[in-house]
């Protein structure tokens, strides 16, 4: 199994895009995840998860939020 590490710096080393990046160019950052269940709460704004579970339902019910 791959480390993080080594997947970040090949996707960098390829120079791969992903889909979900705006095709403007105007992202900087890094779309590579570390794979761990529920790290989007030590990522978001607690407002931000509230807003997504009052306005997106579907995802309450797909992600376990």
């Amino acid at each position: 199994m791959s480390s993080f590490s080594n997947i970040k710096r090949m996707s960098k080393d390829h120079s791969q895009k992903y889909g979900n990046a705006p095709k403007d160019g105007s992202f900087i950052g890094n779309f590579t995840r570390s794979g761990v269940d529920g790290q989007y709460r030590d990522e978001l704004h607690v407002d931000t998860i509230n807003f997504v579970k009052n306005n997106f339902s579907d995802f309450s019910l797909l992600y376990k939020l």
